[in-house]
């Protein structure tokens, strides 16, 4: 197990892959835990929101009980609302003694920026580096401004028009290049829980299109949820 107290988030691979490397890190089996007073693992499919972070800063306020460290394992933390995000930043950022804090997520980009920055990252499977010039990032930031000011129609006129969806790899890149766009705006934006939701949603997309889902209806779906 390690012997210091960190904050860490582990993204890529799979959810199985992601437990993995958790038990790597703490030199322990997940499922030998779920009876031990000084682990605890937070999990949901649907939502993690702010009532129980502080349960989970409770815990992690104790002493531990027979163990040298309190384990918390916030498992696939995509889905920790945004007020429970801003709640376990403190502890992320000063993580209690003798305590390890252990958030794992599909992408980093799932989550804001500030639980981000406060973690050591740990990341499983190369992520695709993605670089624009200065006027094709002026380029995908202006497209996708007009498209959350842009009615239901005219965002699938505007589909048709960029030519998003004629081919799955530039739909894919188009995804891509409005992630990053969308994180740099979050840095600055009052709109952070709003950016955090379209980033949410691309990732679905990416992953419908991944499946081989009909190109078109995936980012049909896509446009149809944006504000």
């Amino acid at each position: 197990m390690i012997n210091h107290s960190s904050s860490i988030l582990i993204v890529g691979s799979t959810q199985a892959g992601r437990e993995k490397k958790v038990e790597e890190i703490l030199g322990l089996k997940l499922k030998e835990q779920y009876n031990n007073p000084d682990f605890q693992l937070l999990s949901s499919k649907t939502s993690i929101g702010i009532e129980e972070i502080r349960n989970l800063q409770r815990f992690l306020s104790l002493k531990p009980y027979k163990e040298k460290k309190k384990i918390a394992l916030l498992s696939e933390a995509q889905v920790l609302t945004e007020e429970a995000q801003n709640a376990l930043l403190k502890s992320l950022e000063e993580p209690p003694a003798d305590s390890i804090l252990i958030l794992t997520a599909a992408d980093y980009d799932l989550l804001l920026p500030t639980i981000v920055s406060r973690c050591e990252i740990i990341q499983l499977s190369a992520k695709p580096q993605i670089s624009l010039k200065e006027k094709e990032f002026t380029q995908v930031e202006d497209r996708f401004l007009k498209l959350i000011n842009s009615t239901l129609g005219e965002k699938f006129d505007l589909l048709d028009e960029w030519g998003i969806c004629k081919d799955r790899e530039t739909t894919l890149s188009w995804l891509n290049e409005m992630t990053l766009v969308i994180r740099q705006l979050m840095l600055s934006s009052p709109k952070k829980g709003q950016y955090l939701n379209i980033l949410k949603s691309i990732n679905k997309t990416k992953s419908y299109l991944k499946a081989n889902c009909n190109l078109r209806l995936s980012v049909e779906v896509f446009l149809a949820n944006l504000p």
